[in-house]
């Protein structure tokens, strides 16, 4: 590793939730004599990834004390129980990482549709919200009841 001396900056490594942190390990094995500083966008009462957009962010700082970087292991007593069915464009596909996915059908028009069982319809919900139009809901009703819901707040 570099001393704190040392005038070359570390390598950034911001993870938006999918594969950032095995981007950073094969990164830390490729160069291990380099220093790196690793963001991640997380929450753990959230139970899944979140979206990170860096033109969303207003202010960041390096602490001074060192930090576990996180597990891609699961809790224990996560359960992804909430059935629904939604249809993305199929680039948006590795989104869904953190999902059962049951079934999907391709469509022609560079859509799938896929049924997915989620930790939550809130977190699902979100995760809709947060693609910016690239994830449409399908069923069931509650699923778009609360889509519409948390829209109508945003008024």
């Amino acid at each position: 590793m570099r001393s704190a001396s040392h005038a070359v900056a570390p390598i950034g490594v911001f993870d938006s939730g999918v594969g950032g942190l095995s981007v950073l390990r094969a990164l830390r094995a490729q160069l291990p004599q380099e220093d790196f500083v690793y963001l991640k966008a997380w929450c753990r009462k959230s139970q899944a990834w979140r979206s990170f957009r860096l033109d969303r962010i207003l202010e960041a700082r390096l602490g001074q004390d060192a930090i576990d970087i996180p597990t891609d292991d699961e809790p224990d007593d996560a359960k992804r129980e909430y059935l629904a069915a939604i249809e993305l464009d199929k680039a948006y596909y590795g989104q869904l990482d953190q999902v059962d996915i049951i079934s999907f059908k391709e469509y022609m028009w560079h859509a799938v549709e896929v049924e997915l069982k989620v930790y939550s319809r809130e977190w699902l919900v979100s995760m809709i919200l947060a693609s910016g139009g690239r994830v449409k809901a399908i069923r069931p009703p509650d699923l778009i009841d609360a889509l519409v819901a948390r829209a109508k707040a945003w008024e």
